[in-house]
């Protein structure tokens, strides 16, 4: 059982196997991006700082993406889920960082969530 921090993210295990080591690197990462966008809701995922216009909102659909390219579509050669599949990224390629500005929180944080679930059973098989 992974040692949790006091932000609720399970530290990698010092000396792992390859795989234990890969995945305890991305739930730390996941977590911390869940700890970063916990409690906000569209107004706060939507702010930007500075001169970027990134946004957690943006951060959290592009998260979705990378976790279905990587372990769906790279892993297995599936084909992308939605809302992948269907979208021109050679005509909008920053179409997640854009269109998640009309999403809502709880939208966001399921796709993310259930893009991750996914990660997760590509990754057991």
């Amino acid at each position: 059982m992974p040692r949790i921090d006091e932000h609720g993210r399970p530290e990698p295990e010092p000396a792992a196997g390859e795989l234990d080591t890969l995945v305890g690197f991305l739930e730390f990462q996941r977590a911390t991006l869940e700890w970063k966008c916990a409690g906000l809701g569209e107004e706060g995922l939507r702010t930007t700082t500075a001169a970027s216009t990134m946004t957690l909102a943006g951060l959290l659909k592009h998260m979705s993406f990378v976790e279905d390219h990587w372990f769906s579509y790279v892993l297995h050669s599936r084909n992308r889920a939605e809302p992948w599949a269907t979208v021109d990224f050679s005509v909008a390629p920053d179409w997640e960082w854009t269109s998640s500005l009309h999403d809502s929180a709880g939208g966001l944080r399921s796709l993310w969530e259930s893009s991750c679930d996914a990660s997760r059973r590509a990754v057991g098989e």
